[in-house]
C-alpha cells in the first residue's frame, strides 16, 4: 500500500508502457526484502504474499488507469 501511495506517477506511466515491475523495481525490491526479514522462511514458502499483494493491492486499485495491458 506504500507503493500505491507514495508512487502514482510511477505506476501510471509504468501500466502505460507495459513496464510496471521495471519502473518499480527498488520499491518492489526494498518491499521483498521487508517482508523476507519479517516473514520466517516456512510461511514465505507456504504462501506468496507479497506477489498477491502487488495484484490485490496495486494493480486492482490502479485498474482505472488507461494502458493496452487491459
Amino acid at each position: 500500500s506504500d507503493i500505491l501511495l507514495y508512487n502514482k506517477d510511477k505506476i501510471a506511466e509504468g501500466l502505460k508502457a507495459d513496464r510496471l515491475f521495471e519502473v518499480l523495481e527498488s520499491e518492489l525490491s526494498e518491499g521483498y526484502e521487508l517482508f523476507e526479514s519479517r516473514v520466517s522462511a516456512d510461511i514465505r514458502a507456504q504462501y506468496n504474499f507479497v506477489d498477491r499483494a502487488i495484484v490485490d493491492v496495486l494493480i486492482k486499485a490502479s485498474a482505472h488507469l488507461p494502458t493496452s495491458i487491459w
